[in-house]
Parts: structure tokens; C-alpha cells; sequence
């Protein structure tokens, strides 16, 4: 008798969720026409949160302070549970792009985006142009991977004590560089 509920899991409850699974699958299929067009929406759907963030990192980098404060915002809201879950998605929706980027483009062109603000900031506050596009690139892939970490650990505190110290090597790193350009 004991035998019973494991025959019945295996011959009747296991197909029916695959076939309900399916089914599912099948109906975000035909809403969005095609499993591409469903990950583009996920994908839109993560990254229009992060728009505001951007857009006022974009509007608010006048000077050193405001660049760091806007990175600063940028990790707390990456600490948010619900936003953590979403980078989770960001980050596997870039895993399927890496295997198909003629079809996939959002996760670089959102990279990119982060990547030019940071850029445009530097360049304001007076880097060169190569300067500005390595700095910005690296910050944003240190950025990128200490999220990984924090998705992946889930440690919190060894993170974001992990973003503080990329921060302060950062600055020191932009500070040293705007003094060269001013003194020669």
C-alpha cells in the first residue's frame, strides 16, 4: 500500500503538470506570438524599473558628489528583495542573448545605456574621452559582477562591503585622474 501514492505521482499527477506546464507555455506563446517576443517583454518589464534610476543619474551628475550618490542609490536599490529577483531575470535573460545575440539585443543596449551615463558624467567633470569610456566601463562591470554575487550568495553584508570598497577605489581612481588633467 505504501507503494500506491508514489504510482499514482508517477502515472497521473507528474503528466498532468507537465501537461498543464505546456499548456501554459503555450498560451505565452500565442499572447506574445513567439518565445522571443515573451522574453522581450520580461526583459522590458525589468528594465523599465530601473529607468527612473537612470534617468535621474542621467539628469543629476553635475559634480563628483552626485555621481557617487547616484551609484550609492543605484546599490540600495539593488539590496530590494523584489529588485534582486529582477536582476536574477536580467542576468539570465543575458545568458540567453550571449547564445543568440542576432535575436536578443536588450541586455546590451541596457549595459550600454548604463555605460553612457556614467560616461557623459565623466567626461563633464573633465576626464578624457579614453579615460572616460575605461572608467565607466569598468564600474560598470565591477557594478555587474558584485550584483552577480549578491544574487548568486545572497549575502548582503559581504556585497555590499564589496561595492563600498569598489567605490572608494573609484573615486581615488576619478580624483587622481582630474588632478593629472588639471596640472598638466
Amino acid at each position: 500500500m505504501s507503494q500506491r501514492p508514489s504510482v499514482i505521482r508517477q502515472t497521473i499527477i507528474t503528466p498532468i503538470v507537465l501537461i498543464v506546464a505546456l499548456l501554459i507555455i503555450a498560451a505565452l506563446s500565442y499572447q506574445f506570438g513567439s518565445r522571443a517576443d515573451l522574453i522581450r517583454e520580461i526583459v522590458h518589464a525589468i528594465s523599465s524599473r530601473a529607468v527612473l534610476i537612470q534617468d535621474r543619474l542621467a539628469a543629476d551628475n553635475s559634480t563628483l558628489d552626485t555621481y557617487f550618490e547616484g551609484l550609492v542609490m543605484s546599490w540600495e536599490w539593488t539590496l530590494q528583495p523584489r529588485n534582486r529577483q529582477l536582476q536574477r531575470l536580467e542576468f539570465e535573460a543575458g545568458m540567453l542573448e550571449a547564445l543568440d545575440p542576432e535575436q536578443f539585443t536588450f541586455t546590451r543596449a541596457l549595459y550600454e545605456h548604463w555605460q553612457s551615463i556614467g560616461r557623459d558624467a565623466l567626461l563633464s567633470f573633465g576626464l578624457t574621452a579614453e579615460d572616460a569610456e575605461a572608467e565607466s566601463r569598468l564600474v560598470v562591470n565591477t557594478f555587474h559582477g558584485i550584483q552577480y554575487d549578491l544574487v548568486l550568495n545572497r549575502d548582503e553584508a559581504a556585497a555590499t562591503a564589496s561595492f563600498e570598497l569598489a567605490m572608494r577605489h573609484h573615486r581615488s581612481r576619478i580624483e587622481a585622474l582630474l588632478a593629472a588633467a588639471s596640472a598638466g
